[in-house]
């Protein structure tokens, strides 16, 4: 591997943490002004207001290092990704940019909205939840099925007679494949989001904020759900994305490529102690060490899936894989 294709690596899982938390931390920040009743007095809009500035500042960095990454795959000889990004018209770049600062314009606007000095009347409550949905499925609706498609597309080799305008992109989007590798991203987002909370409710917040034991425990614990329950699909969501891959991948898995097998073993028997570890707070078994446990557990997690996809990926570019649902040129400007 080259310089730049080990950073590449080693960039990718900042990035992914937040991609992952600007995505989806703003319906958490909405989640939480709907349970102020539960929370001491102002407690419950200064931590929604936390969640939205760390969901914007995340949304930056992770635009930020995306750019590094794009940057640092013109270092890597004859990158099928690269070819694709190259190949993608200007107005797609557009395209992206727009619904970027979209997402942040609406984080941007709930923010005042969430008045600590004050109870939160409903329509402000309701205008947070409207603005935190807009940026959030707009964020997880575009860009996860977007770059999975790509980066599918890649592994196969790019046809030079695809064109990749708007109705090429939609077919690549909606595979089979791509949708459900699409929404194991978006689970992802979800338990990253919970991550934060609890790390939020039990290392900072209790402090700056002036909560109580209880509520700092309910607001971890809370967290602890937003962990639990999107890991559980996760993992059913994996074990479908397992039964689609190629025959070689499955195979280096299996015990072929013994690095793979190995970082596979481990991010599953990392997925399977971050399950306990979430379920014991979700139920009430609330500790700074078992918080802090947990959100090793489920970054390591996250990095050592990241090193395993991309092992695999760098192993067996060219491999058949399950069909990506393009057509070529001529048919697609024959289309209504």
């Amino acid at each position: 591997m080259t310089l730049a294709a080990w950073a590449s690596m080693l960039i990718l899982f900042p990035h992914l943490l937040c991609v992952n938390t600007a995505s989806a931390l703003p319906l958490l920040a909405a989640w939480l002004l709907f349970r102020e009743r539960h929370l001491p007095e102002g407690a419950a809009a200064r931590l929604a207001r936390r969640q939205l500035v760390v969901s914007l500042i995340a949304l930056v960095v992770g635009m930020l290092l995306g750019g590094v990454l794009v940057g640092l795959l013109m270092f890597e000889a004859d990158s099928p990704l690269m070819e694709i990004f190259r190949r993608l018209p200007s107005i797609r770049y557009a395209f992206i940019a727009s619904e970027l600062a979209f997402s942040a314009i609406c984080v941007a606007l709930a923010i005042p909205f969430c008045r600590p000095d004050r109870p939160t009347s409903r329509p402000r409550r309701w205008s947070v939840a409207a603005l935190a949905v807009l940026s959030s499925t707009n964020l997880l609706y575009h860009f996860p099925a977007l770059f999975v498609a790509l980066s599918h597309l890649a592994s196969q080799g790019v046809p030079a007679e695809i064109v990749f305008d708007a109705a090429t992109l939609r077919e690549l989007r909606f595979d089979p494949y791509v949708v459900m590798l699409g929404l194991h991203h978006v689970v992802a987002a979800l338990a990253t989001a919970g991550g934060w909370l609890m790390f939020d409710a039990a290392f900072t917040a209790r402090q700056r904020l002036e909560l109580t034991e209880t509520s700092s425990a309910a607001t971890v614990r809370l967290g602890a759900w937003w962990v639990l329950l999107p890991s559980l699909l996760q993992g059913l969501v994996g074990l479908l994305v397992l039964t689609r891959l190629p025959a070689a991948e499955q195979q280096a898995l299996m015990g072929e490529d013994l690095l793979a097998t190995s970082l596979f073993a481990v991010s599953l028997l990392g997925y399977f102690v971050l399950l306990q570890g979430a379920a014991h707070a979700a139920f009430g078994g609330v500790t700074r060490k078992g918080v802090l446990r947990t959100l090793l557990l489920l970054g390591g997690v996250i990095f050592v899936m990241t090193l395993t996809v991309d092992r695999l990926r760098r192993q067996h570019t060219g491999t058949p894989r399950p069909p990506v649902a393009v057509l070529p040129a001529e048919e697609i400007r024959g289309l209504p």
